[in-house]
């Protein structure tokens, strides 16, 4: 497993708690890897 990250995503604002729930999702979009939805 590669140890860089390929992305990092963060909030528009301090405090808004982006990423603060996280789940695997499947293949919701049929591409053949597995998505991840990301809420606050």
């Amino acid at each position: 497993m590669n140890s860089v990250a390929d992305i990092i995503m963060t909030g528009e604002f301090t405090g808004h708690n982006f990423g603060s729930s996280v789940s695997g999702a499947g293949d919701l979009n049929n591409d053949g890897y597995s998505d991840v939805i990301v809420g606050a």
